[in-house]
């Protein structure tokens, strides 16, 4: 994740690419990211039935990133 940060749409192919019960937490780990605005401009630009377990993740998640 961290080596293709930047590159969303690989990941995520990645992620689709496994077993069913792994994707939904390998989608969510994309959203890993530095600050939350990259981080939700990044879940923005995955396929539509991605962009809600990684934005879930973010919200879960958005003490981490300081707000």
């Amino acid at each position: 994740m961290k080596e293709n940060a930047n590159n969303p749409k690989l990941v995520e192919s990645i992620c689709v690419s496994g077993k069913s019960d792994q994707v939904g937490p390998c989608v969510e780990g994309i959203s890993h990211h530095g600050s939350l605005e990259p981080a939700r401009t990044l879940c923005d630009q995955l396929e539509i039935s991605n962009r809600k377990a990684c934005h879930e993740s973010l919200q879960s998640n958005t003490k981490l990133f300081g707000a």
